[in-house]
């Protein structure tokens, strides 16, 4: 029944169209449609940090999902009183979700007027990438599969000029369950 119903529709479709023009309506309906399954998998186009100076922006605009905020997935090597000027620190985000099967970022750095202080350099670049002109780190798409419901990502930053004042560093997470 199922396929005497799709043959129906193909004969209208070819009815309507002669075959060539067929064959560039779907095509051009099957792009869409990989670029929905593909979605992000290669990383964020940048400007999705969720911190002010990407104006709040955050997976969410592509994503379902809510925000939440959770403690203890950034550490850095960064002294209590401060950075040190010109110093590399290395910054390791873990995630971690029971139910995820892939994992999502983006991270960036701001000083106090929400300007983009970020010198990352990639420590590991089959799983991250440059974002954002080069203001942000994101996952590529050999970075996204956890291991024990959890994935860790880790890259280096250079402490800007003390003139910058405090830095904050932004980072949302996507903890998908293929929905």
């Amino acid at each position: 029944m199922f396929i005497g119903f799709f043959n129906l529709w193909y004969y209208l479709i070819a009815i309507i169209f002669n075959m060539k023009t067929l064959s560039y309506f779907l095509l051009l309906l099957t792009i869409p449609v990989l670029f929905i399954f593909m979605a992000n998998k290669s990383g964020s186009q940048g400007g999705y940090s969720n911190s002010p100076g990407d104006n709040g922006n955050s997976c969410i605009e592509c994503h379902n999902g809510s925000v939440n905020s959770v403690n203890g997935w950034i550490t850095t090597n960064i002294p209590e009183n401060g950075y040190i000027t010109g110093e590399k620190y290395t910054i390791t985000l873990t995630a971690e979700d029971l139910k995820a099967v892939r994992f999502g970022f983006e991270i960036t750095a701001e000083d106090s007027e929400f300007k983009k202080v970020a010198n990352f350099t990639l420590t590991n670049t089959s799983e991250t990438k440059l974002t954002n002109a080069g203001n942000a780190v994101t996952h590529n798409a050999s970075g996204i599969t956890p291991v024990n419901h959890q994935k860790t990502w880790r890259f280096q930053w250079t402490a800007p000029h003390a003139h910058a004042g405090p830095v904050s560093i932004y980072a949302p997470v996507n903890a998908a369950n293929r929905n």
